[in-house]
This record gives structure tokens, sequence and C-alpha cells, in this order.
């Protein structure tokens, strides 16, 4: 496995991790792990995971040390979240840590070189059903479009949180269609009009009505 900045790349042989410079061949680290699925290899770390075995564990790429271990889990590939900011620090998924409480309806932020939980998206009341999670480019948002039933109606809603205190910025209906490359504006469709926001503060920018004929 390379890594996504073509730095560093991994071998296995027996679980024995391998992490070595893609320029020099030079070896960084060597470690251990039980089971060795494959995964991605980010700026700094290794994520170890399976989404058949709801597995995930991840390790320091420099140092060859396990940073979080989340076990295995009876969450369906369908439903099982893994997302890493681009600025490499944060991670967002609904599994949890051996240690902790397991309810796959929250989804969970870590500060990924300390292993810290910063904070917990949870949703026991509602549906659990996440038609898309997706981060901004500037690591500071997440955007969630899920379906929530209202008075026996499906109704299709986004939520818009700060990634690094898991606070709700607003919640707005309609359906995810983007984020911009800087990551300050959010694109979504709403009864077939396109809506551009600010994501920081939700204040429209632009709205289009497309007519279906």
């Amino acid at each position: 496995i390379i890594g996504i900045n073509n730095e560093y790349f991994i071998s296995n042989n027996n679980s024995i991790i391998k992490v070595r410079e893609v320029r020099t061949g030079k070896l960084i680290s060597s470690f251990k792990v039980k089971h060795y699925f494959g995964g991605l290899i980010s700026k700094n770390y290794f994520f170890n995971y399976s989404y058949d075995e709801g597995f995930l564990s991840v390790w320091d790429l420099k140092t060859g040390k396990e940073l979080m271990n989340f076990g295995h889990s009876s969450i369906t590939e369908e439903h099982m979240i893994i997302k890493i900011t681009p600025d490499d620090k944060f991670l967002l998924t609904n599994l949890s840590k051996e240690e902790e409480s397991s309810n796959s309806n929250s989804i969970r932020i870590y500060e990924i070189g300390t292993g810290k939980l910063l904070a917990v998206l949870d949703f026991q009341d509602e549906s659990p059903k996440y038609s898309r999670v997706r981060v901004s480019n500037n690591s500071k948002y997440v955007v969630l479009e899920r379906t929530v039933w209202r008075k026996e109606q499906e109704k299709i809603k986004l939520e818009i949180y700060e990634i690094e205190t898991g606070k709700l910025i607003y919640s707005i209906p309609g359906k995810f269609m983007s984020i911009s490359s800087s990551g300050n504006y959010l694109i979504s469709n709403q009864n077939d009009s396109l809506e551009i926001r600010e994501i920081k503060s939700g204040k429209m920018v632009y709205t289009s009505f497309t007519n279906k004929d």
C-alpha cells in the first residue's frame, strides 16, 4: 500500500508491517499487527481496517505505535463509517473502542495523534441511516445527509457540524451535492432548486430553480 502523498509504503509478511520511504526504500518502522486487513496510509498513520469484519486499528507510521483499536463490530459494510480529515488530525467513525460503550447510531470524533475522543454525534432517538458523510477540504466541517421520519413521513435533511467540537451549527432540508474545494461553501438540492450556502453560517448566497420539463 502506498500513502496518499506517495511518501511512504508498507509491506506485510505474516502480519509484520514494514514502513519504508518510497523515494529511497529506507526502513522507517516495523511492527506486528494481530490481524492484517489492508486499508490506507495517510500522511502520518496507517489505518488497518476491514468492512467485512467491522474492524479498525490506527498506527503511527514513524514510531510503529498503535494509537487506537476498535476491535470487531457487527456493523455492516453498508453502514460502517471511516472518515479521515484532510489535515490528518481527526477520525470520524461509528465504530467504538473496546473500552467504550457501543452505539452504531453515533458518530464519534477522535484526535488521531492522541486517540482522544473529542465529541459524539448521538442519534439514539432517530434513524441511523446516513446517506452521505462528507468532510470539508479545510478539515473544519462535516456534513451529514440523513433520512429521518416525522409523522410517518420520510424526510431528508443535512446537518452541518464543527469537527473539532462536534457542535451542530445548523440543519436544513435537502440533499447533499458538494462542498467547494475551499471548504467554505455547501451545495445542496431542495425541491429541484440548487442552493449554495456559506457553510459556516448557513447564509444563502445563490439559489436556482430547475424545471424538470
